[in-house]
């Protein structure tokens, strides 16, 4: 799957087309994989740190109190991919038991399986941010 949740190969759709964000929009309004109870506002202290996965859902709330506030996404490979699917559910890594808790699965996905081998993805945040470098430094 692309970023943008396409299959792979297809081809890029601008940020500002809804068509983007469809098969994320419509996981999310689907009641068979997800419920209100699976959304809630969470709020930190300096220092907190939240660790999602990729396809939760997460916005940014307006900051009336005007204080300071740091956000960072710095880019991770994981060593293996995700596995909806394990034979023992207490070889789920806390990162997949916490997406199968909030799609309302937590014993897991019998029907997902990984369907193409995986590609190395580079943010275009961090793509940018390389080219400025290599700019800078020439």
């Amino acid at each position: 799957m692309t970023p943008f949740l396409m299959p792979r190969g297809t081809p890029d759709i601008p940020k500002s087309d809804p068509k983007r964000r469809k098969v994320w929009t419509d996981w999310a309004r689907d009641t068979s994989l997800t419920s209100e109870a699976s959304f809630v506002e969470a709020t930190g202290d300096a220092g907190d740190v939240y660790i999602l996965h990729p396809f939760m859902l997460h916005s940014a709330s307006r900051n009336l109190l005007r204080n300071i506030r740091i956000i960072t996404n710095p880019p991770i490979s994981l060593k293996q991919p995700f596995n909806y699917n394990r034979s023992n559910p207490e070889d789920y890594s806390l990162v997949e038991q916490k997406t199968l808790r909030d799609l309302g699965h937590p014993e897991g996905l019998p029907d997902w399986k990984i369907t193409a081998s995986r590609e190395r993805v580079i943010p275009d945040r961090v793509a940018v941010s390389s080219r400025l470098a290599i700019l800078t430094n020439e």
